[in-house]
């Protein structure tokens, strides 16, 4: 049930973000650690977003009729400095979008989705990413060219033809980004699934 936390994994309430480094030209991405320790039990070696991160008390913004509100903005600012080591400013709070609340059925973790848009270069993020807290729990970051329309659809292209490389999160994160920042089209990507159908 969902108000009912597994004896194992409790449900919890999570945020994933799509980074898009030099001003959405690139986007990036982890490759999850394979170390038991570093959670690689679950899907270790797979794709994923640059940041998924659990809602925690430290998320807090205030009570409600007594009852902690958490503020998924927090946790989404939380994961952006300890995933990939980048500080987000209150300044900058136009470039952070949350599009998307998903329920995944795997894990019963309810999702928030969405993006972020940094001018930092892709070799700020990866020194940036060489000091994160949670290093270890990815063992490299790749940067995926979305700087044009046919580059973001072929990003999608390969997600959709080779989906066991990436994370479920991942792929649904990347698209409804693409999409909600305009990068590509409904239409574009109704055309990728006929063709991915087809062959």
């Amino acid at each position: 049930h969902y108000l009912q936390p597994l004896p194992i994994f409790p449900n919890p309430l999570s945020v994933g973000l799509s980074v898009f480094c030099e001003n959405g030209d690139f986007l990036v991405l982890t490759r999850r650690s394979k170390q038991i320790l570093s959670g690689g039990n679950i899907w270790g070696g797979v794709i994923y977003n640059a940041v998924g991160e659990n809602a925690v008390y430290a998320d807090s913004d205030g009570t409600h009729e007594g009852m902690c509100k958490i503020s998924i903005w927090k946790t989404a600012i939380r994961g952006l400095q300890e995933e990939i080591g980048l500080e987000f400013e209150p300044d900058q709070s136009e470039n952070l979008v949350l599009h998307s609340f998903v329920w995944d059925t795997r894990i019963y973790d309810y999702k928030f989705f969405g993006y972020v848009f940094t001018p930092m270069s892709r070799s700020e993020i990866y020194k940036s990413w060489l000091s994160a807290a949670d290093r270890h729990e990815h063992w490299a970051l790749s940067f995926h060219d979305t700087s044009t329309r046919s580059q973001c659809i072929k990003l999608v292209e390969e997600m959709v033809n080779h989906l066991s490389d990436y994370g479920s999160e991942c792929v649904l994160c990347t698209i409804r980004s693409l999409l909600h920042s305009k990068k590509i089209s409904p239409m574009d990507f109704d055309n990728i699934l006929k063709r991915s159908s087809n062959e």
